[in-house]
């Protein structure tokens, strides 16, 4: 008998012993902000290399031994949490988003990837630094800011598109400017008016401008083919963030434009002098220059803008939810050149939106509506001069208004010699002052 009670206690002893040891915990993983049920979430006793996973249900069961009463659970795409068993048999969890910064990336056009793993050339640049700055496209504010880069404008003209070469020439024959791509779409670049100057870049508000990457070197081509072959220029506009309140940002920008220099060229009297100096050096006759009221004209004066205006208002909205975000804008640009024939007016409208339907399922679209008025002289691709050129060309003792024509102002004779002009029959007040009414004159030294 004592035998057998003996073994009764050892064996008592042994089942409280292993009870002790292994405690089963089970338990739910849920969303904590959808309350949805957490499949494939790592659940794994600290010290230890016990572990389970849970089912489609959320629900998971793991057996934890006496050394450790903590256990971790872990699930990509959210935070790491980690709780106390205590004396539980039952431990439901609810696990949120992850809110970690994603590394800096490099946008290649058919993803991204870290910048440290990234092979090719490439250049990031801030859209930030040019936010303040009054310009009708985003072209002409990358020169300087991207290392191989070259950017140049082949005129003064308020929208003449840039000139934007990546690592200098690398073609003979072929298109030298980069494939510009927004928000994943090749953009149709250049001059595409024969007369006077169009910038289809423009239609993309620089406000907008999340980021702008430039891929430099031929693995480009590799990506979106032969029309790479100048670079790659990738511009991302901006969109909502997720479970963000609603942001209104509204800005402005003022500011005036003049010229910094002027030709230094002759008055009336002493470019007839010239003149007549220059017949008599070639053995010609000398001609009598017409100046019957004492014109002296400044044509320079009569064709550029003093404190040329210019203005910017951009109006956004942006926000989102946990499954949606949204951004929209309105932007107006008034840009008046130097020259008194040359404006830019853009009106744009941009509707970004991303929704998710399900972890399947994601759908959105990139909405943009743009319209430019340019007012410009014939001084295109087709032009065979422009505005400054003809100002110096003219004759400082001609006055360019003619009472006598119906226009008001003096057209030029084509049946007579190069350099003569119709001139009015009388003097008049008018023809002596320019259109704000003060007289002409001409700056000298």
């Amino acid at each position: 008998m004592r035998k057998i009670a003996l073994i009764i206690v050892l064996a008592c002893t042994m089942a409280l012993q292993l009870w002790a040891q292994n405690t089963t915990i089970s338990g739910t993983v849920v969303d904590v902000r959808t309350g949805r049920p957490l499949a494939d979430v790592t659940v794994t006793a600290n010290g230890t290399n016990t572990g389970a996973k849970t089912d489609k249900d959320g629900k998971y069961s793991i057996a934890l031994p006496a050394a450790t009463r903590t256990l971790t659970f872990s699930f990509v795409g959210y935070q790491t949490i980690t709780r106390s068993v205590g004396k539980l048999l039952t431990l439901d969890v609810e696990m949120d988003e992850s809110k970690s910064e994603l590394q800096e990336v490099v946008v290649t056009g058919y993803g991204t990837q870290q910048k440290k793993a990234f092979t090719g050339s490439a250049s990031k640049i801030n859209p930030k630094e040019f936010a303040s700055l009054v310009t009708p496209s985003v072209d002409r504010q990358l020169a300087g800011r991207a290392a191989g880069v070259q950017v140049s404008t082949p005129g003064g003209l308020v929208n003449t598109p840039a000139r934007i070469r990546v690592r200098g020439i690398n073609s003979i024959s072929g298109n030298l400017a980069p494939l510009i791509v927004v928000d994943g779409v090749p953009f149709i670049t250049g001059n595409l008016a024969g007369a006077t100057n169009s910038n289809a870049l423009g239609d993309v508000n620089p406000n907008d401008i999340e980021n702008i990457e430039v891929l430099k070197d031929g693995s480009a081509t590799a990506i979106f083919g032969s029309r790479a072959a100048g670079g790659v220029i990738m511009i991302t506009t901006k969109k909502g963030t997720k479970n963000d309140r609603l942001r209104i940002n509204y800005d402005m920008t003022l500011g005036v434009t003049n010229t910094r220099n002027e030709w230094d060229l002759l008055g009336a009297n002493d470019f007839i002098v010239i003149a007549n100096e220059k017949l008599l050096n070639n053995s010609q006759t000398i001609r009598a220059f017409p100046n019957p009221d004492g014109t002296d004209t400044d044509w320079q004066n009569d064709v550029l803008v003093k404190n040329a205006f210019n203005q910017t208002h951009n109006l956004s909205f942006a926000g989102g939810s946990r499954k949606s975000q949204y951004y929209f804008s309105a932007g107006f640009s008034e840009q008046q050149g130097v020259i008194i024939s040359n404006k830019n007016t853009s009106y744009r409208l941009r509707f970004n939106f991303e929704s998710e339907l399900n972890r399947f399922i994601k759908f959105g679209n990139n909405t943009t509506l743009s319209k430019q008025v340019d007012f410009d002289q014939n001084n295109g691709s087709n032009a065979l001069g422009g505005a400054i050129a003809s100002s110096l060309r003219q004759l400082p003792n001609v006055s360019p208004y003619n009472p006598a024509h119906p226009s008001g102002r003096r057209r030029v004779r084509t049946d007579s010699r190069p350099g003569t002009v119709e001139t009015p029959s009388a003097p008049s007040a008018r023809s002596r002052r320019d259109r704000r009414g003060r007289p002409f004159r001409c700056r000298r030294e």
